[in-house]
């Protein structure tokens, strides 16, 4: 295997220093969860329009309401949210999870149970762990269907 050049080198650095600061994975949550929520708030008010439509008589307005469910895609960005949250105290909790510029097997998985077992989270109550498994479940199933 051929040695990396120099800017192929700082770009693996680069890599590896972003990706263990637990911080970079926080800002990801955030940005995540902001565009789930303002999603959301769009389809709240696109809905309530259509549903005034179709109160009025509009016979088209429900079928609109239905074609405009954003619930799914809400859904994906906040599970990515917490993902992301989960990771950013895995690479804290083990620090040394970056190395040769790629991203760590342990990271390259999207069970967020097993994530947080790993990254040392307890999730004891039941409607949690039940709420883990239908995110991961509903992630998978989103993401095989976009692509």
């Amino acid at each position: 295997m051929a040695e990396p050049d120099e800017g192929e080198a700082f770009w693996r650095e680069r890599f590896d220093m972003t990706g263990a600061e637990p911080w970079t994975w926080l800002f990801r949550a955030r940005g995540l969860r902001r565009s789930a929520t303002a999603l959301y708030r769009r389809f709240e008010e696109e809905n309530e329009r259509l549903l005034e439509r179709a109160h009025g008589g509009d016979a088209q307005a429900l079928g609109k309401a239905k074609e405009y469910d954003l619930i799914p895609s809400c859904l994906l960005l906040a599970a990515l949210a917490i993902e992301n949250l989960i990771k950013g105290v895995l690479v804290r909790v083990q620090p040394d999870t970056f190395r040769d510029g790629q991203l760590p097997k342990v990271l390259n998985d999207h069970d967020m149970k097993r994530l947080c077992d790993r990254a040392g989270i307890p999730v004891t109550e039941p409607d949690e762990r039940e709420l883990l498994d239908e995110l991961t479940d509903g992630f998978g199933e989103l993401w095989s269907t976009a692509y």
